[in-house]
């Protein structure tokens, strides 16, 4: 800092000095601001979902888990139905844990099972298109 010879001087290094001091405390409270809002719950949680969403594992592993349970839980009605005793509940259950256990541990091979018969599926129908093509005769073709 320079020395101050005069009144004018000073009166100007003290107008400054309070411009830097409004200032610095506007950036103070919204660095607080900023934090504080950082800090809550709500942001914290969304920012938590957002990191999650982008993740293609959190997606894979959502997938996975809900074919599990959707399979577990569709062998249970399927098999045991809605209405009946204890033991039917207690083996549907049991059956339910059973399944969604095992499409858990083998989910990748059943997706990519699954989507091969579904490809085989629209190819055979794409293969079949073509040859009734091939059959047809020249006339209908033009039409």
């Amino acid at each position: 800092m320079k020395k101050i010879h005069s009144l004018d001087e000073l009166r100007a290094q003290i107008l400054y000095l309070e411009n830097k001091r409004t200032h610095e405390e506007d950036d103070l409270k919204k660095a607080f601001h900023d934090t504080m809002e950082s800090m809550r719950l709500t942001a914290i949680l969304k920012k938590t979902a957002k990191d999650l969403a982008a993740s293609p594992e959190f997606k894979n592993d959502l997938v996975n888990a809900g074919m599990s349970l959707s399979a577990g839980y569709l062998s249970k009605r399927l098999t045991f139905g809605r209405k009946g005793g204890i033991m039917k509940w207690l083996f549907g259950s049991l059956l339910q844990m059973g399944v969604t256990n095992v499409v858990a541990k083998n989910a990748d091979a059943i997706k990519s099972g699954g989507l091969n018969f579904i490809q085989s599926f629209f190819r055979k129908s794409v293969h079949e298109k073509e040859d009734e093509q091939e059959n047809e005769p020249v006339e209908q073709r033009e039409n």
